[in-house]
């Protein structure tokens, strides 16, 4: 029933990933489809209700997470976090030197290989975290090509200079 209930939140999680980094979002699809090819057929219904494109999501219900790097992804795909509940969460970032709001409902991606990150307690409210990851052996399993860099396309048009 969970898989169910989260298709929208994966499907919006993916539209993002789809703009931010649309190689990973790629891979991901690709690795997706690959997968449900591949599998057994009775694995095969279970596939076909993950919706993300993320190879793995952890689920964080009002807790903390101590500054770590994560140590199976790739350092080129970027982590996928967002906070459903409350407003007072902090996202750090210890040796950027730095943290954020993380106001529930917002979602923040980076790389969570090249940077190590927590998240703090909090004082007011209740919290949901969903982090969604690229985990690179399953992507090297199901995807011949590994991940580029994001960046963004040379076809990208640039606005023209105004007359006016």
């Amino acid at each position: 029933q969970w898989l169910k209930d989260t298709t929208t939140l994966n499907l919006t999680m993916n539209l993002i990933m789809g703009a931010v980094h649309p190689d990973s979002y790629n891979a991901g699809a690709q690795a997706l489809r690959n997968l449900r090819q591949e599998m057994k057929p009775e694995d095969a219904k279970w596939a076909c209700l993950w919706a993300s494109v993320a190879t793995a999501v952890a689920i964080v219900s009002n807790g903390t997470s101590p500054p770590h790097f994560d140590s199976k992804g790739d350092v080129k795909q970027f982590d996928a976090l967002t906070n459903l509940g409350s407003d007072h969460v902090r996202l750090g970032f210890p040796d950027l030197g730095g943290s954020f709001h993380y106001h529930g409902g917002s979602v923040v991606l980076f790389s969570g290989k090249l940077f190590k990150h927590e998240v703090k307690d909090w004082v007011v409210g209740e919290r949901v975290g969903y982090a969604y990851f690229m985990r690179a052996e399953v992507q090297k399993q199901f995807r011949k090509r590994p991940v580029d860099w994001a960046r963004i396309p040379k076809s990208v048009p640039l606005p023209s200079k105004s007359k006016t």
